[in-house]
């Protein structure tokens, strides 16, 4: 079911009820709707194509990146969305580190931030608030 012209609250309700995510666009950046999805508790299957290709922006296990060739394939994609489907409580297991990841996402920025600060504090003095 396509995932189209719903407010945050349609998306979340939408993904609370599902158990798997497919998005094979073009993953310009770190996306938020794959993320979203993880975090209700979705499996996600993503494409290999832009920010999905590094292990970064969309850190999933390669099973989960389909590659183009597969993805032009019905049978092969509908056969493998399939056997996720019939053991979903394992592949939700096997993504746990990325749900991981998503939840301590705030806290890595914050962090990162007060390096920053610490960091160019040393190199150029006190900084000032703004």
């Amino acid at each position: 079911m396509p995932l189209e012209n719903l407010d945050r609250a349609g998306m979340v309700e939408r993904l609370s009820l599902s158990k798997l995510y497919v998005d094979l666009g073009d993953h310009p950046g770190r996306d938020r709707i794959p993320r979203e999805a993880a975090s209700q508790g979705c499996v996600v299957i993503v494409g290999r194509h832009g920010a999905a290709r590094n292990p970064v922006d969309i850190p999933l296990a390669a099973r989960y990146k389909l590659s183009f060739y597969l993805s032009c394939k019905p049978a092969a994609t509908n056969r493998y969305l399939s056997d996720i489907l019939a053991d979903i409580d394992t592949h939700r297991t096997n993504q746990w580190s990325y749900r991981e990841t998503i939840r301590r996402q705030a806290q890595i920025f914050a962090t990162e931030v007060r390096h920053l600060i610490w960091f160019l504090s040393r190199r150029y003095g006190r900084l000032e608030e703004t």
